[in-house]
């Protein structure tokens, strides 16, 4: 009976909050589920992602209950993932719809997961959002292979390729404060490699702001940065490197903007005063910036729909 529930709750809520996009909300809700009834391991990723989601929505329910909603999702996560490992070595036209909506659904776990559950074992906000870069990047990874193949499927508006709006330029103040992001890694990085490496990081997250605020209906547009980035930003992230992780937090704003999605809420705040209690006061001034936009509601993009204030 809690598998049938949790499929009703994937069906007629979950599925319709991973995107403010008609389109691509019936993908997500019924595009998916189609496929899903053919590959089992699909199926069992809607069924975590949607206990993950009952469980933020239901936050006054006793210990007892949400110890059964915390099970079933990381049950259903695993399975997911042992009967879909056979399959990722072997990509082909019939498979490949079903291994790139698991690889997105599977690093909205990862996002969210963790942050969910009353064990608390997760290494901090960071760690926390690297395993979620590295889940997301297997989208990618797929699509290596596929591309054709899912532009022409089922699943193609998950890709946004039908979007090409006219950019909207970002407002004098957020481009001060990335302008000084970049004056921070030409005066505190001395290796030439690592600091034209992370004035390339930086120039994504500038380009994160530029889509978010030009196609702001579709909120998820905000991980697009993490595919963007280069292993190097990532291995130095890893590495606890103090620019790398200010990055982050320029990075962790534009999270907080998307407030108001369940997958959302709270997030880019928590990461932003992760990273200001964990580096030294020698970094603290070139967090000021991401330290207060995060003490308030912000919208960096048009007309989202929701309470966001301070509009960049």
């Amino acid at each position: 009976m809690l598998d049938l529930e949790l499929m009703h709750q994937y069906a007629t809520a979950t599925s319709l909050t991973m995107s403010d996009i008609t389109k691509v909300q019936h993908t997500w809700q019924v595009a998916l589920t189609e496929i899903a009834l053919s590959h089992e391991f699909l199926m069992h990723a809607e069924l975590a992602l949607a206990a993950v989601h009952i469980l933020h929505t239901n936050s006054s329910m006793s210990s007892t209950k949400r110890r059964v909603y915390e099970d079933a999702a990381a049950k259903h996560k695993n399975l997911a993932l042992q009967e879909a490992l056979p399959v990722f070595n072997d990509i082909t036209q019939d498979n490949c719809h079903a291994l790139f909506g698991l690889a997105g659904l599977v690093a909205m776990l990862a996002f969210v997961f963790p942050h969910q559950s009353s064990d608390r074992s997760f290494n901090g906000p960071v760690d926390d959002i690297r395993e979620f870069f590295g889940l997301l990047r297997g989208v990618s990874t797929i699509l290596d292979t596929s591309l054709e193949w899912v532009l022409h499927g089922p699943l193609a508006s998950h890709l946004g390729h039908d979007w090409h709006p006219a950019p909207i330029s970002l407002r004098s103040d957020l481009k001060k404060a990335l302008n000084q992001l970049v004056e921070t890694n030409n005066d505190k990085v001395t290796d030439s490699k690592t600091r034209g490496m992370y004035n390339a990081t930086i120039e994504h997250v500038r380009k994160a702001f530029e889509d978010y605020k030009t196609i702001s209906s579709e909120r998820s547009l905000v991980f697009g940065w993490v595919i963007g980035v280069s292993e190097d930003y990532l291995l130095n992230l890893k590495s606890k490197s103090p620019m790398a992780w200010v990055i982050l937090a320029y990075y962790g704003v534009l999270l907080h903007s998307v407030n108001g999605k369940w997958w959302s809420e709270g997030r880019g705040k928590l990461l932003v005063e992760y990273i200001c209690e964990e580096l030294s006061e020698e970094w603290q001034s070139s967090l000021q910036w991401p330290k207060e936009m995060v003490k308030k509601p912000v919208n960096f993009g048009g007309n989202t729909g929701g309470a966001h204030e301070a509009e960049l």
